[in-house]
């Protein structure tokens, strides 16, 4: 206990990350950042609140639009901006490698998330069939969506004993299903974070 406990005196901890992660529907990757404050009950145990911000982009070919001589495809641009907030348990085990401290840690979270989602459909020509189509306005529509969310991940953090600070490397699974007024969309998938753990 004493030599984990030179090397990790602090018991209040704010961590930064940076990665990426994966949506189920639309089949995905996105940018991850999240921010969290975690109090180290004892070695062993530490609970907080996590928040952050999962960006993912796509596009779909509506239809068609002569330019000239030369008719393109049209494609509708979707960004769906996801705001996960959590309340963390960690159990983690701090190991002592010479003069760093090595920690792995499973961490289970639950709360809420909260998406909003831009589709922007530019002007275009619907194909009918039968050799017909008729013209589409374009328009810029913003929904929000909101659903219950939880994850699970295993990480590992990395803390020399002459620093402030630990490097951490996260892996997991985070499940979201936001929706609103029946329509459902999945957000679910792995996640795979790097940061930097601050010891206040």
């Amino acid at each position: 206990y004493a030599q984990s406990e030179v090397i990790n005196r602090s018991k209040s901890e704010f961590t930064g990350k940076l990665g990426t992660g994966y949506a189920d529907k639309p089949g995905k990757l996105g940018l991850d950042v999240s921010v969290s404050y975690l109090y180290a009950f004892d070695r062993l145990f530490a609970a907080g609140l996590e928040g952050g911000l999962f960006w993912i982009e796509w596009e779909r070919t509506l239809g068609t639009k002569e330019v000239g001589q030369t008719v393109g495809d049209v494609k509708a641009e979707t960004n769906a901006y996801n705001f996960p907030v959590f309340f963390d348990a960690q159990i983690r085990y701090p190991i002592r490698l010479g003069n760093a401290l090595l920690e792995p840690a499973v961490t289970v979270g639950l709360g809420w998330d909260f998406m909003i989602m831009n589709n922007a459909i530019p002007e275009y020509e619907k194909n009918l069939g039968n050799g017909t189509s008729e013209t589409r306005e374009s328009k810029d529509q913003t929904d929000f969506y909101h659903s219950f969310a939880w994850q699970a991940y295993l990480s590992c953090a990395f803390k020399p004993e002459i620093s402030k600070i630990a490097f951490v490397l996260d892996l997991g699974y985070r499940g979201m299903l936001p929706e609103d007024d029946g329509l459902e969309f999945n957000m679910s998938g792995f996640i795979a974070k790097f940061g930097v753990r601050f010891y206040l």
